[in-house]
């Protein structure tokens, strides 16, 4: 999964604006516009009998996996292991979360599917997009005064191409839930019940955006990215504030839209009250509130709803009350967040509000430093706790078919707590000693839900447990833009803004020949192809990317005197399919304890060529998929031959005796049982 494009294009607040302008800009439309044809023709039902469980425990890595297991505390997990005869799932080129989901739903390369890193560009303009779904405006509109009306319809779309498994299932009779699988948002149109996953954003049209109200003069506003700082004055016995909502499009200047509240502060007794608009709360420092409805009235009798929750982190000495991104409500979706439109709001009849934002758990709020470990581990266990109810759910209501149902905290938390159990790491010393063992912990509650569904598990069911990657530490960030102007493939126009300017706006084209856009693509300014090419395309292009391959598997870094990459791939090469021809033309895999940086994700090019990662982001797997290949196990007994990701799908459907499409690319795990 993640890795942290969502992080990292909310860096800084012009970068976020940059790439979600489009979301932002027809969200409304959307919110208002949408629906799904809810009548489709179901399938045959399914006979009553075999069931196939998929669980999807994003990042969970098989050197971790051994090394935690041998502890002896991980019966699930040691069960499956003794019965497989097989642990490493091989992961997608490049290991990133959208790319790797999407191989697993369709059985296909990203030749085949299209998505080949977080972020894509438009080449004809350099313009960087998000790689899975991309929103659009109403084409036509009409200015009445200070209104603007949509005369047409706007929406999102899902850009990942190729046939989602489960619907192959349901064509065959064979009823499927999907539960928050990434790489599905909007929900592919379906048969089956699915849920959107990671890519899902919030009401702002980001992958989330916090706010944080405080009194404290000391936090540097412009420093805390991926949310808002709003300065308040707590001083008296109340104060009032709003919650910051999706930009209006049917007001000139598209502003944002507001959602006011109120809190009357008893600091005699630790207490705060907030008035949220019909709502009221009443917490104690160090409480979380429930989910709260809010409203946002975007015209007379026209209203969005989303959901948040409140923490008041502290009320004396100083002011600190968090508030989360706003998420689309379950009840009330403004975009599509499931097959069949209802499937969300049955969720929601039975459990309540739930989150449905695509990253619940802010890493952003970590990493700088608004929440403590201690806040990330207690929000972190709200939204685990509530997925686990809708498991139970769902396992308690599957008779026959195919379930998958996705945990993102495996991910997250290697992200945001590997260094605090490697003494290699620079941040080891700054992270509080009582984390040590957090990753571990968190491998050992995989282990609980492991075993859970083994229980509900027949002789004749099949259960697949599996990851998309696995995880390497993040000790050191490698500037590949930097790399390209020192080597002489790329020019900057102005070199004192070097790092300044995102989005490759910094750069010469007249008189750049390669240039890094993302984690771990590499493209060539080709002529025909990019909007200011240089380079021809044929003999003399594939000699700059031999040449560029040769010369990046020998970089050095001289603080280790290490080489940060580890492998160099040729996109035209290692990809088939439909898509190719948008692939990158070079795809960089790095080593163990090396990444590509923020900076070379957002097409930037700093003075320095390396640096230590300082951050609590400290593991990651934007590296080369030989590092971190992921985990399958099963209760059925795997064939001993290497596996990756496309073999899920064809193993899936085999096991209902089903002949993959020709275009899946995968066997089943299971041949020669």
């Amino acid at each position: 999964m993640p890795t942290r494009f969502f992080s990292s294009v909310i860096r800084k607040p012009q970068a976020m604006k940059a790439v979600s302008r489009s979301f932002l800009s027809a969200l409304l439309c959307a919110a208002l516009l949408f629906t799904l044809n809810s009548c489709r023709k179901a399938p045959p039902p399914a006979a009553e009998g075999k069931k196939v469980i998929v669980l999807g425990f994003d990042g969970l890595d098989p050197g971790l996996l051994l090394r935690f297991t041998a502890r002896g505390e991980m019966p699930a997990f040691r069960e499956l292991m003794e019965g497989s005869a097989a642990l490493e799932l091989g992961t997608s080129l490049p290991p990133q979360s959208p790319v790797a989901w999407a191989n697993f739903i369709t059985g296909m390369n990203p030749g085949g599917h299209g998505v080949f890193d977080f972020i894509h560009r438009k080449p004809g303009e350099y313009v960087p997009y998000l790689s899975t779904s991309e929103a659009y405006p109403a084409e036509r509109t009409v200015s009445v005064g200070r209104w603007v009306l949509p005369l047409s319809r706007g929406g999102v779309r899902l850009l990942r191409k190729g046939k989602a498994f489960w619907n192959v299932l349901e064509e065959n009779g064979v009823h499927a839930t999907v539960f928050r699988v990434p790489s599905n948002f909007p929900p592919e149109e379906s048969g089956a019940r699915t849920f959107s996953g990671m890519g899902t954003p919030d009401l702002r049209g980001t992958y989330g955006s916090f706010t944080y109200y405080t009194d404290d003069a000391s936090i540097d506003a412009q420093e805390i990215t991926g949310g808002e700082v709003v300065f308040v004055n707590a001083a008296g016995g109340s104060l009032e504030a709003a919650i910051t909502g999706p930009q209006n499009t049917f007001l000139k200047g598209s502003p944002a839209a507001e959602a006011p509240f109120t809190v009357y502060m008893d600091r005699d007794h630790g207490t705060a009250k907030i008035v949220v608009q019909d709502d009221e709360l009443l917490l104690k420092a160090g409480d979380w509130s429930r989910w709260v409805r809010v409203e946002f009235e975007l015209m007379p009798f026209v209203e969005v709803t989303g959901i948040v929750r409140f923490y008041l982190q502290e009320m004396e000495p100083k002011f600190r009350l968090y508030v989360s991104p706003v998420s689309i409500n379950p009840a009330d979706a403004a975009l599509p967040l499931t097959t069949p439109p209802g499937y969300s709001k049955e969720l929601y009849r039975r459990f309540g509000f739930f989150t449905t934002l695509g990253m619940p758990e802010d890493t952003k709020a970590l990493d700088h430093g608004i929440f403590s470990e201690k806040d990330y581990d207690r929000q972190s266990g709200l939204y685990i706790a509530e997925m686990r109810k809708i498991l139970d759910f769902e396992l308690s209501r599957l008779k026959s078919g195919f379930l998958f149902f996705y945990f993102s905290e495996s991910d997250l938390g290697q992200h945001m707590f590997w260094s605090a159990m490697d003494e290699n790491h620079p941040m080891f010393e700054r992270r509080p000693d009582e984390y040590r063992d957090y990753i571990y912990g968190i491998y050992r509650a995989l282990d609980g839900v492991a075993g859970r569904v083994l229980k509900c598990m027949d002789d004749e069911d099949t259960l697949i447990v599996m990851s998309d990657h696995g995880f390497t530490p993040f000790y050191r960030a490698f500037n590949l833009n930097t790399w390209l102007v020192e080597n002489g493939y790329m020019k900057l126009l102005d070199e004192s803004r070097r790092g300044e300017d995102e989005f490759l706006v910094n750069v010469d084209w007249s008189g750049t020949r390669a240039y890094a856009l993302g984690f771990n693509a590499l493209y060539v300014n080709t002529i025909g192809r990019e909007g200011r090419g240089i380079v021809m395309d044929g003999e003399g292009k594939d000699r700059l990317v031999k040449e560029l391959r040769y010369a990046l598997l020998r970089v050095v870094d001289p603080a280790t005197g290490r080489n940060p990459v580890a492998g160099v791939y040729v996109g035209k090469e290692v990809y088939r399919g439909p898509y190719v021809e948008d692939a990158p033309d070079l795809v960089v895999g790095y080593d163990i304890g090396y990444r590509a940086s923020w900076e070379t994700a957002l097409g930037q090019a700093p003075e320095e060529l390396f640096y230590d990662n300082e951050q609590r982001w400290s593991g990651d797997h934007c590296v080369d998929p030989n590092v971190v290949p992921g985990i399958v196990l099963s209760n059925r007994r795997i064939a001993a031959e290497r596996h990756d990701l496309r073999d899920i799908s064809a193993t899936v459907l085999g096991e209902f005796g089903i002949e993959p499409p020709e275009n899946v690319e995968g066997t089943s795990i299971f041949r020669g049982d």
